[in-house]
Formats: C-alpha cells, sequence, structure tokens
C-alpha cells in the first residue's frame, strides 16, 4: 500500500478484440507496469468491449477471472474491475482510484471509491 491506500490497475483493453493486440502482450504490459511503482498491488483489464471479460495480472501471475456477478461491467466506465479488486483484496479498506478519463471518475463514483486525476496525483506532494 502507498500512504494508506491499496494502489490498482483497472484498464480497458479493447484492442485486444479489435485484433490490434494479444492478451500475451497485454499481460506483459500490465506487469511492467506493476515494477514502475512497487506500490500497485493488482493489475485488472478488460479485454472486450462488452465488459464480460476480466484478467487478474500481480507480478508473478496472471488469471483470467469468472465475471458471473459483474459481466456486463467489467469495461469502464462499469465498476465491475475496481469491485473485483475490492473482492480479491478484502483486508484493504481504502481504494485509490488514479486515471485520466472521464469513464475512469465514473467507475470510480459508481464503485463507490476515491478517485483522483492522474494530472493533480503527479503534482509534487510537500
Amino acid at each position: 500500500t502507498l500512504q494508506g491506500h491499496m494502489l490498482v490497475i483497472a484498464s480497458n483493453q479493447g484492442g485486444v478484440s479489435a485484433g490490434h493486440k494479444t492478451i500475451e502482450e497485454v499481460i506483459l504490459e500490465m506487469k511492467y507496469c506493476l515494477h514502475l511503482l512497487l506500490g500497485i498491488q493488482s493489475a485488472y483489464f478488460c479485454p472486450d468491449l462488452e465488459g464480460n471479460q476480466c484478467w487478474h495480472v500481480e507480478r508473478q501471475s496472471s488469471s483470467q477471472i469468472e465475471v458471473l456477478r459483474f459481466k456486463g461491467r467489467m469495461q469502464k466506465p462499469g465498476d465491475g474491475m475496481i469491485q473485483q479488486a475490492l473482492l480479491d483484496h478484502p483486508s484493504v479498506s481504502e481504494i485509490l482510484f488514479i486515471g485520466d478519463r472521464q469513464e475512469d471518475e465514473q467507475a470510480a463514483h459508481t464503485a463507490g471509491v476515491a478517485f483522483q486525476s492522474a494530472e493533480s496525483w503527479r503534482l509534487p506532494r510537500e
């Protein structure tokens, strides 16, 4: 955790269903992102535009998640990836969702978690 928050990546990856990249390429991208900032706990991504799939990536592993509970809500602005993160990490009391798009903020709001814009998050702290 970083300053009492859990950092999680939740990424729409519709380029997979459009044929621009493969699941394996996205998994490698997510693992790279996990190593950029050690405070990031997990990465979730939705490779289909319908929001019916979700993959969970950690530093050493990756797996597809059964999404019956959040079917159709995994693609942001749906809140499925955030809700899945909450289920996967029940001991975490607070999640800070940092995003750079309107659908990120909408997903955080729908999930009832704190949101901060990436632009303001990157500003120097005193």
